[in-house]
């Protein structure tokens, strides 16, 4: 049997998290709940890139990767503070 799925909110996203979380959901044709939980999971299971020394330290000094890592770790930050309180409300539930 399916959990049935009630609306909820999260306290303290700040209005930038939301406009990202907003933006982002309808880039990908995604309501923001199916976006957040689509971030929550990738968050909380990453996908493993194995890469060599050599492509490393070319990844490393590729300034439009280090840019991309730039804009996605504040994302990334949100999301896991998202995470936290997400599980923080479920512990006491």
């Amino acid at each position: 049997m399916a959990k049935q799925q009630v609306p909820w909110s999260v306290k303290g996203v700040s209005p930038e998290a939301r406009r990202i979380a907003k933006e982002r959901a309808q880039a990908k044709g995604l309501t923001i709940g199916e976006w957040v939980s689509e971030a929550i999971h990738h968050r909380a299971h990453p996908p493993q890139l194995v890469m060599d020394d050599q492509a490393q330290a070319s990844e490393n000094s590729d300034p439009a990767v280090q840019r991309a890592q730039e804009i996605i770790q504040p994302l990334e930050d949100v999301l896991g503070v998202m995470i936290d309180r997400i599980a923080k409300l479920e512990r006491r539930s």
